[in-house]
């Protein structure tokens, strides 16, 4: 099961990596990574440099478990991979996300084959824009498993 849980970590981290985090406001003036900030500054996490970081991820512009993977296949989940956020405003739904996700994506695999359509290309893994990115139009095959 560590590679039905990677792909789940995968996809959280793919998904987030083209969201922002919810604005917060410097309570004092504040140095960080050698800037200024000053007292009162809306301040936004964007995602997309943690989760796209070639020193933490193998392969961070694609869709690949194996960034979640150690040599031997065991789960390996990197220090700086916070899909929630961080502190005390981390998401408080982190647990129930990550355990519905695994379930809806083992039950799914076990369940069914998933295939591209002759004359269909493979979807696009990059979403369509908005305030929450969702995934482009793309047709797939589903087959019950006997």
């Amino acid at each position: 099961m560590p590679y039905c849980e990677a792909i789940v970590l995968e996809a959280l981290r793919t998904f987030m990596s083209f969201t922002f985090g919810i604005a917060h406001r410097c309570l004092k003036d504040t140095k960080l990574s050698g800037y200024d900030i000053p007292k009162d500054t809306m301040v936004v996490a964007m995602f997309s440099g943690m989760m796209t970081d070639s020193k933490i991820f193998k392969n961070p512009l694609t869709f690949d478990p194996e960034n979640f993977l150690d040599e031997n296949g065991n789960l390996s989940i990197p220090d700086k991979y916070f899909p929630f956020g961080l502190g005390k405003h981390r998401c408080i739904g982190e647990m129930l996300a990550k355990c519905n996700l695994f379930m809806l994506c083992t039950t799914l695999l076990q369940n069914f084959y998933f295939e591209v359509p002759l004359g269909h290309d493979l979807p696009s893994d990059f979403p369509v824009d908005g305030a929450t990115p969702s995934v482009q139009d793309y047709e797939a095959l589903v087959i019950l498993r006997k």
